[in-house]
């Protein structure tokens, strides 16, 4: 079987971890490119609790609608290892400010999907840290908080 995806495979690992966790059940989400199985034909959808996009740090929220957990970025910034040139390997995504996250978790916001995930947010030498920092202070804390609030009050915008 190998590196074959069976629709069966993610189960089994949620049998063992309520076994190790004292019945709980995990609550699985997967990747949108294990949206089907692997090696295997027909091919089938795999089942999970839900399913996520990456991506958003660089292009930004997915509406893709078989996605359930909306995913949002500040922006992408690789450029530092590449003497600040963009090309291969080398990738800018301006944040804009914040302007570039407060659409993406707008969007999000909209979205109406039960789960919203920040992408990368501590990877800094990516430039997708949303923590305090002497460039840009607690803009993106306080983008987070804001956005943040809403969603729990069940808005679908910011007012």
């Amino acid at each position: 079987m190998g590196d074959e995806v069976q629709p069966g495979n993610i189960r089994r690992p949620e049998r063992s971890l309520r076994r190790d966790f004292g019945g709980h059940r995990p609550y699985v989400v997967r990747e949108l490119q294990w949206y089907d199985s692997k090696g295997a034909q027909p091919a089938e959808v795999i089942k999970t609790d839900n399913v996520y996009g990456w991506g958003a740090a660089l292009s930004g929220y997915n509406p893709d609608n078989r996605l359930g957990v909306a995913e949002v970025g500040p922006g992408f910034d690789t450029t530092g290892d590449c003497g600040g040139r963009t090309g291969p390997g080398c990738l800018l995504v301006d944040r804009e400010k914040g302007a570039f996250y407060t659409r993406q978790l707008a969007a999000a916001l909209r979205s109406g999907r039960r789960i919203i995930a920040i992408e990368t947010w501590n990877e800094f030498d990516e430039g997708t840290g949303i923590g305090e920092t002497i460039e840009f202070g607690r803009t993106y804390i306080d983008l987070t908080r804001k956005y943040t609030d809403a969603f729990h009050a069940g808005r679908r915008a910011v007012p």
